[in-house]
């Protein structure tokens, strides 16, 4: 059945040039067997999808507002598109896509510093001048939610297989923001990555997300 399809694809969706070129081996077409009655790979708009919230299932996703609701609802939203196609599945430009979520957590951090440091005042009775420390404060937190939404995806797409009952190809790519919390999120899942996962003194890197480097 493979081949019967991989056939009627070259014969009735390549022209002459084409056919020749793949015979003398300059270029190759990926899985020609499964794109004419399936969804082959997929490019996911999961910035779109985010944006106002969506319906999956029987449930409604409104919008994420802070960093690591974000990380949760990703990772729903892939294994869910991923288990209804056939071939890898990429969540694209995660960088950008997590920007607006890790700024809110970043003011939800300020405001919360704050808030801390009044109820020091309070009950110290003493003034505390909080302008650097807050932002230190809030940016550390913010990559540490990076830290822990990538690893998060890591143990997931690595251990919990999809309704269609494989573990789902799954890409990330990353790199072109170049905003404060983009390079940030760039950072972090390159150091997840590099750190690898596993009990200590035996820590590996994992098979999924594949990571694509854009520049």
């Amino acid at each position: 059945y493979g081949q019967l399809n991989k056939e009627l694809y070259k014969k009735f969706f390549l022209n002459a040039e084409e056919r020749q070129a793949i015979r003398d081996g300059y270029i190759y077409i990926h899985d020609m067997k499964d794109r004419l009655d399936g969804v082959n790979c997929c490019l996911a708009d999961i910035g779109n999808i985010l944006k106002n919230g969506f319906e999956c299932g029987n449930m409604w996703y409104t919008e994420p507002n802070s960093l690591d609701v974000a990380f949760d609802v990703i990772s729903d939203i892939a294994m869910s598109m991923a288990a209804q196609q056939y071939g890898g599945y990429t969540i694209p430009e995660v960088d950008k896509i997590l920007a607006p979520c890790a700024e809110k957590s970043y003011w939800k951090y300020r405001k919360e510093y704050s808030e801390i440091c009044g109820m020091i005042e309070h009950d110290n009775n003493t003034h505390v001048d909080n302008t650097v420390s807050a932002e230190e404060y809030a940016t550390k937190k913010v990559y540490r939610d990076f830290e822990q939404g990538f690893q998060s995806w890591e143990y997931r797409f690595n251990t919990v297989g999809s309704s269609r009952g494989d573990y789902p190809f799954i890409a990330t790519s990353f790199g072109i923001g170049t905003g404060k919390f983009e390079c940030m999120a760039t950072e972090a899942i390159l150091k997840v990555r590099m750190n690898g996962q596993g009990k200590k003194g035996f820590k590996k890197p994992v098979l999924f997300p594949k990571l694509t480097f854009l520049y």
